[in-house]
């Protein structure tokens, strides 16, 4: 694992060998370093300090070691939302799930953070809030609340008998040159 780390505002890049970590205290500020480096790639310790010494800063150095970390299991948006959306579709099949992933990649590329339309659509499914207004930035960033929310918004627009009207009208007016474009890129994710 690569680890590039900066200290002292940014003045010196370090890579090195080793499990410590080092506490550098530079202008009344303690910065705690990580080496991880099978070797030395840029600055020494001994480099680190001349560097301090020659910007006139206080620098001093305490080594202690630190435990190994477990590397933490990720799972991709795009399973956590057919996992709650399995949970949410129910009695209406795969193809429920199949576009609910779909029109989050549309509208996010599954960035449950995306800010679009000038700050005013939030969300994997980039929930319009000034159309919306009873929905909060926090809301429209959840998952399993957005992915309830847009599935609600669906069934009202007549899903999943009128499927193509309803896609359409999470993204605006249907059968508009834009909507129908919007439809064509949800029924072409994968």
């Amino acid at each position: 694992m690569k680890t590039k780390i900066k200290i002292i505002t940014g003045l010196i890049a370090v890579w090195i060998m080793s499990s410590f970590v080092y506490t550098a205290s530079a202008l009344e500020r303690k910065v705690e370093i990580k080496f991880n480096r099978p070797k030395c790639t840029t600055h020494t310790i001994e480099e680190i300090k001349g560097l301090c010494e020659l910007k006139d800063l206080d620098c001093s150095w305490e080594k202690k070691e630190v435990a190994k970390e477990e590397p933490k299991k990720t799972v991709s948006v795009e399973a956590e939302i057919r996992k709650i959306a399995k949970e949410k579709c129910k009695d209406m099949g795969d193809f429920c799930i199949d576009d609910l992933v779909a029109m989050a990649w549309v509208e996010s590329r599954f960035n449950c953070n995306a800010v679009g339309d000038s700050g005013k659509s939030i969300g994997c499914y980039q929930i319009h809030l000034g159309y919306h207004k009873n929905i909060k930035k926090e809301q429209a960033k959840n998952l399993d609340f957005a992915i309830d929310w847009t599935l609600n918004r669906l069934k009202s627009k007549g899903y999943p008998k009128y499927r193509s009207i309803a896609i359409m009208s999470h993204n605006g007016t249907p059968n508009t040159s834009r909507t129908l474009a919007y439809l064509r890129a949800v029924n072409n994710y994968k």
